[in-house]
């Protein structure tokens, strides 16, 4: 559902928001080590809460609103993925945006330091790795 949240609109992708934070505290609730639960979480936290206007509009119309969220959840739920992973380069880097959302640009720096010490064990791997080196400089 995030995935293809990315290439809906606005207003598909209000109503997936309000699906995809309980199927992953659903997914954490059955495997609590299972990380990519708790990095969809996190990126699910930092999204909604940096949620445009337009977005936050359309929610508050059709919907009431968007669900809670904020970055400091955001931030809780991508540090679990990484302490349960710490050995994959996605978490790290999707931490690091959170820490730029929430202005700490020494901890972002410092995520994206330890991603690219992470090995790379597929297609997507190199695509983040290429993601964290443009962030670096």
């Amino acid at each position: 559902m995030g995935k293809l949240s990315d290439l809906v609109g606005s207003s598909d992708r209000v109503k997936l928001s309000r699906e995809i934070g309980p199927e992953a505290e659903k997914a954490i609730k059955y495997n609590p080590a299972d990380y990519e639960a708790y990095m969809i979480l996190g990126i699910w936290h930092r999204d909604i809460a940096s949620a445009s206007g337009l977005e936050k509009s359309l929610a508050k119309g059709l919907f009431g609103g968007l669900p809670e969220a904020s970055l400091e959840e955001s931030e809780t739920y991508l540090k679990k993925a990484v302490e349960l992973k710490p050995e994959f380069i996605e978490p790290h880097y999707e931490l690091a945006l959170t820490y730029k959302k929430l202005k700490e640009k020494d901890l972002a720096k410092q995520q994206l330091a330890e991603a690219l010490k992470c090995p790379i064990s597929g297609a997507r791997d190199e695509e983040i790795k290429k993601k964290v080196q443009r962030a670096l400089k």
